[in-house]
C-alpha cells in the first residue's frame, strides 16, 4: 500500500515483486450488503455525499443513493454536490444476489483498495470470484481495476468542468487536492498552476516529495494518465505491507511491536448505519413513483456495523478494509485448523499510524470534520507478542454499549484509543448563539457549533431595533402599500 502512480488516485497497490498471468491475489472476498439507499437525504443532516458512501459498490450505476442537492441546508450547487461520489457511476462489479436481486455492497480487501484505469487493467475476477492476474505484472507496478467507462467518463466531465470554473471548484476539498489552488491561476495560464508534488494527492492523503527513474512528472491535467512503475525500494520506503497475513493465519513471523498490516479506515457515523422505514412519493417532475425515506422509524441497523469499530462513548465508528483484517477473531472464536498454531489469548493490538501525517492531523479534529475530511485514518494491526508463521491471530473486541446505552454491535477499540474530544460528543450539525440577543446593528456571522467554521459564505444575523416591525408596518400603510397588496389579492380572487 503506496501514494497510487495514477495522478490523484490516492492510495494505491503494487507489486514489489515480478509476478506470472493468473497469480491468485486474494479469495474468500467479503461481500457486505448496504441496505439502505436513503443515506444521503439532506434531512438526515448530511451536508453533501458522505464520504464512506463512495466506497459502497452501487446495485445500478447513479441509482444506489437517492439524494437532492436542492433542499440540503445549506445549499449545496449542483457542480459541488455532484463532485466526487466515488464508485457511485461504476458499472463493472454489479452484485447480484442468490434471490436475483442486485444489491449494494461495502467490499473491503483489494475491492476498496484497486484503483482504476481504463486502459492499464491487470488484475480481474476469475469464475471462482478470485482476484488474480490478468497478465504477466512487472516489480513496481501499480495493481489496477477498470470500474466501467461510465466511471471514467463522468470523472473526465468533472475534471474538466473544474478545469474550465476554478472558482466555482475552488473550496471543494476534493479538487484543492487535485490542483493545489492557493491564488487562482489567470487564463493566460490556462489554470495549469499545478504543484508536481501534490498531483498525486487525490484526497491530500499523503504528498510525494521525491521521484525516481520508474517515474516522470505527468504532462497532462487530465485524470488517468497512464501509470508509471516504481523501484520496488520506493514502494518499501513509501508504502506498507499487506502480505503478512492470510485469512486470520500469519504468513510470516512477526516481531512483539512490529506491525502486521497498516490499512485505511472510513470514518462513519453511528447514525449512519440505522436503516429507516420509506414510502412511496409521487416525484411529479417525472410523472412516477419513487421511494423517499422521510420517516424517522429506524427499522433496522445495517450488517456493516458488526464490521466497524468503536468506542461506547463516541458515535464516530471506523471501518478498515485492507485486506483480511476482518477476518481477525476474538479469543473466543479461536479454534484449531490443521497444522495452525491455536492461542486463547490476544496476539494483536490496534493503534493509530503513528508516522502518517494525515492521521495524526485528523487526530486532533472534532469528529465532524473527520467524518467531513477525504482523508483517510490509518490503523495498525500490532503484534502484542512474538508470532511464529502459520500463528492465528486474536484481537480482542467485543460488543458494547453506546453512551446512549443502547445495545450495539460494533467491535469496541481500547479504552485510550480515541482521543479524548471525540468522546461524548454529539455529531450533528448545530449552528452556534442563533438564539443569541443581539443589540440593534450587531452583526453575527453564523458559524458551526462544533468548529467554529461559517455556515455558509453570506449567512449572518443582524439585531434590530425594538419596535422596528411595527413601524415598518406603518410606514408601508402611509405609502399605500399594505392597500395596493390586497386590492392585487382581491382582484385575482
Amino acid at each position: 500500500l503506496a501514494p497510487s502512480s495514477i495522478p490523484n488516485a490516492g492510495w494505491g497497490v503494487y507489486t514489489t515483486k515480478n509476478l506470472d498471468k493468473n497469480v491468485v491475489l486474494e479469495s474468500n472476498l467479503m461481500l457486505i450488503p448496504v441496505d439502505d439507499h436513503y443515506k444521503t437525504m439532506p434531512y438526515r443532516g448530511n451536508q453533501r455525499f458522505a464520504n464512506w458512501l463512495g466506497y459502497v459498490w452501487p446495485r445500478d450505476s447513479d441509482d444506489a443513493f437517492y439524494h437532492s442537492s436542492q433542499d440540503a441546508f445549506p445549499t449545496i450547487v449542483q457542480h459541488a454536490y455532484h463532485a466526487n461520489e466515488g464508485l457511485n457511476y461504476a458499472t463493472s462489479y454489479t452484485y447480484t444476489n442468490d434471490d436475483g436481486e442486485k444489491e449494494s455492497t461495502m467490499r473491503p480487501g483489494l475491492f476498496s483498495l484497486l484503483n482504476s484505469h481504463d486502459k492499464a487493467k491487470n488484475v480481474e475476477l476469475n469464475d471462482e470470484e478470485e482476484f488474480v492476474t490478468k497478465s504477466e505484472i512487472k516489480a513496481g507496478t501499480e495493481l489496477l481495476l477498470n470500474y466501467g467507462s461510465k466511471w471514467h467518463k463522468v470523472l473526465k466531465k468533472n475534471w474538466k468542468a473544474a478545469q474550465n470554473n476554478p472558482h466555482h471548484y475552488k473550496d471543494l476539498d476534493y479538487y484543492n487536492a487535485v490542483f493545489n489552488w492557493t491564488d487562482l491561476p489567470t487564463t493566460e495560464e490556462k489554470y495549469n498552476s499545478i504543484n508536481t508534488t501534490t498531483l498525486h494527492k487525490r484526497t491530500g492523503e499523503r504528498g510525494i516529495e521525491t521521484r525516481d527513474d520508474y517515474e516522470a512528472p505527468p504532462k497532462k491535467l487530465l485524470p488517468n494518465t497512464k501509470p508509471k512503475r516504481r523501484s520496488p525500494l520506493w514502494i518499501q520506503q513509501n508504502g506498507h505491507c499487506l502480505n503478512r497475513l492470510n485469512g486470520n493465519i500469519a504468513t510470516t513471523a512477526v516481531t512483539q511491536g512490529d506491525i502486521i498490516i497498516t490499512t485505511p479506515s472510513l470514518a462513519l457515523a453511528r447514525n449512519d448505519l440505522n436503516i429507516y422505514e420509506a414510502y412511496e412519493k409521487t416525484n411529479s417532475s417525472q410523472a412516477q413513483k419513487k421511494k423517499w425515506a422521510l420517516s424517522e422509524t429506524v427499522l433496522g441497523t445495517e450488517p456493516l456495523l458488526e464490521f466497524t469499530y468503536g468506542d461506547p462513548r463516541s458515535d464516530l465508528l471506523l471501518f478498515p478494509y485492507g485486506p483480511h483484517v476482518h477476518k481477525i477473531l476474538p479469543p473466543s472464536s479461536s479454534s484449531s485448523s490443521g497444522t495452525t498454531t491455536t492461542t486463547t489469548t490476544p496476539n494483536v493490538q490496534l493503534r493509530f499510524h503513528r508516522e502518517d501525517a494525515a492521521t495524526q492531523r485528523l487526530l486532533q479534529l472534532h469528529p465532524m470534520d473527520v467524518l467531513n475530511s477525504t482523508q483517510k485514518l490509518l490503523l495498525d494491526f500490532v503484534a502484542l507478542t512474538d508470532i511464529q508463521e502459520g500463528d492465528e491471530l486474536v484481537l480482542d473486541y467485543y460488543n458494547g454499549k453506546t453512551q446512549n446505552n443502547n445495545e450495539s454491535s460494533e467491535r469496541r477499540v481500547p479504552s485510550d484509543l480515541y482521543p479524548s474530544h471525540w468522546l461524548n460528543t454529539k455529531l450533528e450539525y448545530i449552528v452556534k448563539d442563533v438564539k443569541k440577543p443581539l443589540k440593534p446593528n450587531e452583526l453575527q456571522q453564523l458559524v458551526w457549533e462544533h468548529n467554529q467554521e461559517p455556515v455558509t459564505t453570506h449567512a449572518y444575523r443582524l439585531g434590530l431595533p425594538k419596535g422596528l416591525s411595527e413601524k415598518m408596518l406603518e410606514y408601508t400603510k402611509d405609502l399605500g402599500i399594505v392597500d395596493l397588496y390586497q386590492k392585487l389579492l382581491n382582484d385575482n380572487v
